[in-house]
């Protein structure tokens, strides 16, 4: 009974570690998508 109930607390241990990756992929393309935005508008302004 053991290795099945360890079988399931990995599973999701392992989901949550994809889910923290996945929140810190998100942030990280917002903040790369307003840095191109921001010298889109510099260029234009040039």
């Amino acid at each position: 009974m053991f290795w099945p109930m360890f079988a399931v607390a990995v599973g999701f241990l392992g989901l949550a570690v994809l889910a923290v990756l996945a929140v810190r992929v998100f942030v990280e393309a917002q903040r790369l998508g307003r840095q191109v935005t921001d010298s889109a508008s510099r260029i234009n302004r040039a």
